[in-house]
């Protein structure tokens, strides 16, 4: 650690001598030419005392000495500033050269902008997309399951998949669901059916304040938070057996909806919310930033309670896991392929496709879909804007370069 900080001070030191030197550049060349002048002289001075002619003795000192541009050029590089004289030496030639020909500098300035700007914006995209790892923990080992009969047809679980998946699977860690269909709730004197996700675009009725009002929820199984290693800064998360029927109705609710609705000073855990007419208790606050899980985006995550079904159908729940430790996606797809042909015979008479699989993604491939594929085309393609526009200004150049052929010559 000693050693880094000296080796760090040493480097300061060195970098503020030559920034002294470029500061006052003037006066360094004057003390350089009065010591190369100082050593001439005493050169001079020693061959007139051996009784030489002093124009004679001049010029052997001159010889003697050797060139003093040499010497100096030599002294710039001991100092550690002549690529900076170099590089300040260019920028003032080049902006010299631009304000002869405004026209050729409006021109190369423009074309460049354009071709640099386009990559800048695609690559940001890119990389916020395709290159940036997932914002949960492990995120190479989350996985979305579907129901799939063919490589381009597949669609979401039922409860009794989901169910199923809980009871049999073996290769997950974590497994929970995301209502984006439709969902049965049960808490009350009879089970009722809620359309939420596409049908409602994730939006519930919040009353209880001045006005009722449309928020975005997210209705979720118990473990959802645990799979995706998401944790509230506030509060708890959801407990095992709170999405369970007739268990008390719970929630976890965004950092912006508790700042919009209840302040920063106020203590939410324990709050009541009611959506829908439904009554839920405030159990967590997720952290500031958090308002996207799994491509979903909520401010009021509701526990999803399910009620056991009569059949297999409707097909809603969005299915995330996390895989075991040392489990591969091709291990739980081959159970998967398992629990399908378990379950089938089951439900055969609600559900007759008996090709169907339950299948696991990476859930990163699900996020982004068949965007990776065109935002790699449309880099590739600005990457060529780049390349015409470094092409039009080399053009430009030489069309310029021609006007000073002879002096070239």
């Amino acid at each position: 650690m000693l050693r880094l900080e000296e080796t760090m001070l040493n480097w300061l030191r060195r970098w503020g001598r030559r920034l002294r030197v470029l500061s006052d550049r003037g006066k360094a060349r004057g003390e350089m030419d009065e010591e190369m002048r100082f050593h001439l002289e005493m050169e001079v001075e020693e061959l007139v005392g051996r009784g030489m002619d002093p124009d004679e003795a001049y010029r052997q000192a001159r010889v003697r000495f050797g060139g003093i541009e040499r010497f100096k050029q030599e002294a710039r590089e001991a100092q550690g500033i002549r690529p900076i004289e170099d590089l300040l030496q260019d920028l003032r030639y080049a902006l010299r050269g631009l304000r002869r020909a405004p026209g050729y500098a409006a021109a190369a300035v423009v074309t460049l902008a354009l071709g640099i700007g386009a990559n800048t914006a695609i690559f940001s995209v890119v990389d916020g997309v395709l290159l940036k790892p997932l914002p949960y923990a492990e995120p190479e080992r989350l996985v979305q399951i579907f129901e799939q009969n063919s490589p381009l047809n597949r669609w979401p679980l039922s409860v009794a998949d989901f169910q199923a998946i809980e009871e049999q699977q073996r290769s997950f860690q974590n497994l929970s669901g995301l209502a984006r269909g439709r969902a049965i709730l049960t808490g009350g004197e009879q089970p009722e059916r809620v359309r939420v996700g596409r049908v409602t675009r994730g939006r519930a009725i919040l009353t209880g304040g001045e006005q009722p009002e449309r928020v975005r929820v997210g209705r979720v199984t118990a473990d959802w938070f645990n799979t995706l290693g998401v944790h509230p800064s506030e509060g708890r998360g959801f407990r095992p057996g709170e999405d369970l029927p007739d268990a008390e109705r719970v929630a976890v609710i965004s950092h912006t909806f508790r700042e919009r609705h209840f302040g920063l000073e106020a203590d939410v855990v324990g709050k009541t919310l009611v959506l829908d007419g439904q009554s839920h208790t405030v159990v967590g606050v997720l952290p500031r930033g958090v308002e996207t899980m799994a491509g979903w985006r909520a401010e009021v995550w509701p526990v999803l309670q399910l009620q056991p079904p009569t059949r297999r159908g409707p097909f809603f729940i969005q299915a995330v896991a996390r895989l075991r430790s040392g489990v591969s996606q091709q291990d739980a797809a081959r159970e998967m392929a398992r629990v399908s042909e378990r379950i089938f015979p089951v439900w055969a008479d609600s559900f007759q496709d008996r090709e169907a699989r339950l299948t696991p993604f990476p859930l990163r491939d699900i996020m982004v879909g068949n965007v990776g594929g065109g935002l790699l085309l449309l880099f590739g393609a600005v990457g060529f804007v780049l390349l015409i526009a470094l092409a039009n200004v080399a053009n430009l150049s030489l069309a310029r370069a021609t006007t000073r052929e002879r002096e070239v010559a």
